[in-house]
């Protein structure tokens, strides 16, 4: 409903927005046996929406986004990143960790990489 599955989707006030749970009233789930048959070596999942005047659009997709074959990019992740450790790190850290990560084959010390994150955000 909002377009994305953040954490802030996910706090007692979101999941008792009135939209919300009229959306999450109208939402059913079947167990397809086709996708449970290739679980888990593949996630598959079919959508398929109905529309009030009886048509209906089915979406499918074999792989999730983040898996290895349908992976996410590095602006996808940065994008999480960002948001999803904005709530505990300062805007230094975060980029300070973007930056360590896109270079990450050039540290030799994995822990020097943990203390200087720790320091920058005091």
């Amino acid at each position: 409903m909002k377009g994305k599955a953040t954490i802030e989707e996910y706090t007692d006030s979101a999941i008792r927005d009135p939209d919300v749970l009229a959306i999450a009233r109208k939402v059913t789930f079947e167990i397809d046996p086709e996708a449970e048959a290739v679980y888990p070596h593949h996630y598959p999942c079919t959508v398929v929406i109905t529309m009030k005047d009886g048509s209906s659009e089915m979406i499918h997709i074999e792989y999730p986004k983040g898996d290895p074959e349908n992976p996410v990019t590095w602006e996808e992740a940065i994008e999480k990143f960002r948001f999803m450790a904005g709530f505990h790190y300062k805007e230094q850290t975060l980029n300070y960790v973007i930056e360590a990560v896109r270079n990450l084959e050039k540290v030799e010390c994995t822990a020097e990489l943990f203390a200087q994150i720790r320091k920058r955000d005091r």
